[in-house]
């Protein structure tokens, strides 16, 4: 079987401040969206800046720290990888979803002004 490779490295601002769950089992999650920014000129040579959503998730030890040191408005990287997802909406639709799940995270520090 050949080896293959489903890492993905972001560096973003966290959009919300992280929701952290801690269920009877002992199993913690920390859930949280994070921007990342691209800029581009349009036709007219003009630039724009596109924002991206991405919904990142945590388990258990890096959860739990994750919860002491991330906040809304953070620069964040991190290291992960991607995690596709389906679930039935309120319409019993099936709806598909890709996630982040961050294996490795740090806090970008804010350059001096």
């Amino acid at each position: 079987m050949e080896n293959t490779v489903n890492k993905v490295e972001l560096q973003g601002f966290v959009g919300i401040s992280p929701e952290h769950i801690n269920f009877k089992d002992g199993n913690s999650i920390l859930k949280f969206s994070l921007a990342t920014n691209e800029s581009y000129k349009d036709k007219k040579g003009e630039w724009q800046k596109q924002t991206t959503w991405h919904k990142i998730f945590m388990m258990n030890g890096n959860a739990e720290k994750a919860s002491k040191q991330i906040c809304r408005g953070n620069r964040v990287n991190i290291i992960g990888k991607l995690v596709n997802k389906s679930y039935v909406n309120k319409e019993g639709k099936k709806v598909y979803t890709t996630e982040i799940f961050a294996m490795n995270f740090s806090l970008v520090e804010k350059k001096p002004e």
